[in-house]
């Protein structure tokens, strides 16, 4: 779907950009020019971000796909070392 009709970017852009690291609306305006033009969009934008930094943050961590026992092993691994 389209969030900027303006500058045709859609959500699935947008949610790219917050996975690769934007965590803001002018971060993911600089990334995508998403917001740039008339800024109807900036709103829809804030909602994207806000909606998708949780996962984008874990993913940035490496956590997305550590199983608890897995979790467990890095923190022994952690203190032995």
């Amino acid at each position: 779907m389209y969030v900027c009709m303006c500058e045709a970017v859609t959500d699935h852009e947008i949610r790219r950009a917050v996975e690769n690291g934007a965590s803001s609306v002018s971060e993911v305006m600089a990334c995508t020019r998403a917001g740039t033009k008339c800024g109807a969009c900036r709103a829809e934008i804030a909602e994207l971000v806000d909606a998708a930094a949780p996962r984008s943050c874990r993913r940035r961590l490496g956590v997305i796909h550590e199983t608890p026992a897995a979790a467990q092993m890095s923190e022994s691994s952690a203190e032995a070392a």
